[in-house]
């Protein structure tokens, strides 16, 4: 048989040589799960700043629509105030007319002889006679005693024409219907 020869060669390690591959391999795994947790955590704060940035826009678009209706209340606010302010002025002229023709009705209808005054302010006036209609529904008896606290007297209307008359002039149904004492 024949010999053969092998070879081999022999690494010895030392302790020294193992505590520094060691220290390596803990380095390269360490700085691996660094790597790897910086990572995780940029990627939590982008979608934080992403969520943040949505939400801002989302804020300012709700805000946007706020400050236009608020805008809208005050323009109609300010329109409604115009209105109100020409309408109080429109009243005020009307009732000054109205005084002022009720002193020239007063005027008339004492210069010219009539034992007669206008009607009081709620009542109207057909021909020489006022009428009260009553916005409130009476008994026979109730009506008579508002009359009588009215100085006044229930109307006899003697026909349908001279009803058709007054409704239509005075543009009410019948309720109480009064004449005023003092109409000649």
């Amino acid at each position: 048989m024949t010999e053969e020869v092998t070879y081999a060669d022999l690494k010895f390690v030392t302790l020294e040589k193992l505590q520094t591959k060691d220290i390596q391999t803990a380095r390269a795994k360490e700085s691996c799960s660094r790597s790897s947790c910086w990572q995780l955590a940029a990627m939590v704060l982008g979608v934080v700043c992403l969520s943040s940035v949505a939400a801002t826009g989302v804020l300012a678009a709700k805000f946007i629509l706020v400050c236009h209706a608020v805008r809208e209340r005050d323009e109609n606010f300010t329109l409604q105030k115009a209105i109100m302010e020409n309408l109080s002025q429109q009243l005020e002229h009307l009732q000054a007319q109205n005084l002022n023709l009720s002193e020239t009705v007063k005027q008339l209808a004492t210069s010219r002889g009539y034992k007669c005054t206008p009607c009081p302010e709620t009542w109207l006036q057909y021909g020489e006679n006022c009428y009260y209609f009553s916005k409130e529904w009476k008994t026979w008896q109730e009506s008579k005693a508002r009359c009588s606290a009215l100085e006044s007297r229930f109307l006899k209307i003697e026909s349908k024409k001279e009803l058709v008359k007054i409704l239509f002039c005075c543009s009410f149904l019948f309720l109480i219907t009064c004449t005023t004492s003092n109409v000649v």
